[in-house]
C-alpha cells in the first residue's frame, strides 16, 4: 500500500514540475508570436503530447483504483488538472485509511458482557459512519475521513488506547480518555481502562488459521 501510495505521489509531483516548466514555455512562445510571429514549436508541441498522455495515464491508473481499490464516491466531474488529480486521490486515501479504522473498531472484542450496552453504541456510530463514507459526495466523505484518521475523532480515540495502550503516552492517554468520556460516557472508558475490551493479537489469529 505504501509503495503505490508513493509511487502515486511521485508521478503528481513530477507531473506538476513538468506542467510548471511547460507554462513557462507557452509564455515565451505567446512573446514569440508578438514579437515576430515565428517560434520553434515543434519541441514544444512534442513535450505538450508527451505530458498529456503521461496525464491520461496516470488519472486512468487512479480511476481504475489498482491496490488503492475503486473510489466509492466517484466524481461529479472528471479531474481534468493535476490539482483536481491529486485532491481527488487525496480523497480516495483519506476515506480507504478511515476504513481501516473502523474495521479495527470492529475487531475489537468484549472480555466481559456488562459493558455491551456501551459498546453497541460505539458500534452504531461506526457502522454509520461506514455507511456515510460509502455514500457521500467525495470531498464530503474526505473531510468526514480525514478526522477520523486524525487520531483525535472518538471512534479513532477509542481504537487507539485499546490497540495501542503500550505506546502511548501519559498526557496522549489522558486526552483520548477524555475523548471518549465526553462522547461515549464514563462507563466506556472504564471498561477500556480496566481492558475489558481487548483487540485480538496477530498470533492469535495465525494460531486459530494453524488448526
Amino acid at each position: 500500500m505504501d509503495e503505490v501510495l508513493e509511487r502515486f505521489q511521485r508521478r503528481f509531483s513530477d507531473l506538476r514540475e513538468r506542467g510548471g516548466s511547460l507554462s513557462v514555455a507557452l509564455r515565451d512562445v505567446a512573446r514569440g508570436l508578438t514579437a515576430n510571429g515565428r517560434v520553434p514549436a515543434m519541441p514544444l508541441i512534442a513535450d505538450l503530447r508527451r505530458f498529456g498522455n503521461d496525464f491520461r495515464e496516470l488519472r486512468s491508473q487512479w480511476r481504475a483504483g489498482g491496490d488503492l481499490g475503486p473510489d466509492p464516491n466517484g466524481l461529479a466531474v472528471e479531474p481534468a488538472t493535476i490539482s483536481e488529480l491529486e485532491q481527488a486521490f487525496e480523497h480516495r486515501v483519506s476515506v480507504r485509511s478511515a476504513r481501516a479504522v473502523l474495521d479495527r473498531l470492529d475487531a475489537v472484542r468484549l472480555t466481559d458482557e456488562r459493558d455491551s450496552v456501551h459498546w453497541q453504541r460505539c458500534l452504531i456510530e461506526g457502522s454509520a459512519l461506514r455507511r456515510e463514507l460509502t455514500t457521500s459526495p467525495s470531498a464530503q466523505a474526505a473531510a468526514q475521513a480525514k478526522r477520523l484518521v486524525s487520531g483525535d475523532h472518538p471512534l479513532s480515540a477509542v481504537v487507539t488506547l485499546i490497540a495501542d495502550r503500550d505506546e502511548l503516552s501519559d498526557e496522549r492517554w489522558r486526552t483520548l480518555q477524555e475523548i471518549v468520556v465526553g462522547s461515549f460516557g464514563r462507563d466506556l472508558a472504564t471498561a477500556i481502562v480496566r481492558q475489558r475490551l481487548r483487540m485480538p493479537s496477530a498470533r492469535a489469529g495465525v494460531a486459530s488459521n494453524g488448526l
